[in-house]
């Protein structure tokens, strides 16, 4: 299903339909990174949930 969305898009707007780099860094490095914040048992995950 969302193939055939995402193809219907390009058919119709003839661009491709890519997340930009740093989008795709936020959202791995906020697991991922150094500085994790999501989904992780620690101090500051729960600080920055706390805020949230």
């Amino acid at each position: 299903m969302v193939a055939e969305e995402d193809f219907h898009t390009m058919e119709l707007t003839h661009q491709s339909s890519e997340l930009p780099q740093y989008l795709l860094d936020k959202h791995y490095y906020r697991k991922h990174g150094a500085n994790a914040y999501y989904g992780q048992n620690n101090a500051h995950s729960k600080d920055h949930a706390a805020r949230s």
